[in-house]
């Protein structure tokens, strides 16, 4: 692969499994607990991460990292002696990460963005209402809420552990 591309496709993995990643953590770990002790009033910050079109950032942030990487995983598959490769720790360890990696990008689409996009319109929802929202609304939020923190929580620890496989695949490398 030519080596302008092959460092621009390390440039964009890197780059965008940091956002991915750290945006996972910081909406897991900080903006959904602030939101969450906010109640009803959280409504509106939740609904200012969806109308600054977060969800979709991290989509796009966690698709480029995705294809890049496998672009690179299959640019060492074909170098570095295909079937062979993955059995040296190397392989090995960057195959693990890539599945994690795969893992966390299908949940995040398949269960993460729609749970916080139906989040981000009960928030709106509880926010508009007139007086006290209705407790069945506010029922629903909070479960919402208490199964999309899980979810960010867990897509976080899971992309750090991904970050670390990779990580230790230049020291395995070395081997």
């Amino acid at each position: 692969m030519n080596p302008v591309v092959f460092g621009s496709l390390i440039f964009i993995h890197v780059l965008s499994g940091i956002l991915w990643a750290c945006g996972a953590y910081f909406f897991g770990a900080f903006v959904l607990p602030a939101i969450q002790e906010a109640g009803p009033g959280g409504g509106l910050v939740m609904g200012g991460v969806i109308k600054r079109r977060f969800p979709l950032y991290m989509t796009l942030w966690a698709g480029l990292c995705v294809l890049s990487g496998a672009a690179l995983w299959a640019t060492d598959f074909n170098a570095k002696g295909g079937v062979d490769w993955l059995k040296h720790p190397e392989g090995a360890v960057l195959t693990l990460a890539s599945l994690g990696a795969l893992h966390a990008f299908i949940k995040g689409l398949l269960v993460q963005k729609p749970t916080a996009e139906r989040l981000g319109a009960l928030s709106i929802q509880a926010a508009q209402a007139q007086g006290q929202p209705d407790p069945a609304l506010l029922q629903e939020l909070q479960a919402t809420q208490a199964k999309l923190a899980k979810l960010a929580r867990g897509a976080g620890a899971e992309l750090l552990g991904v970050a670390a496989l990779m990580a230790l695949h230049q020291l395995l490398a070395q081997f």
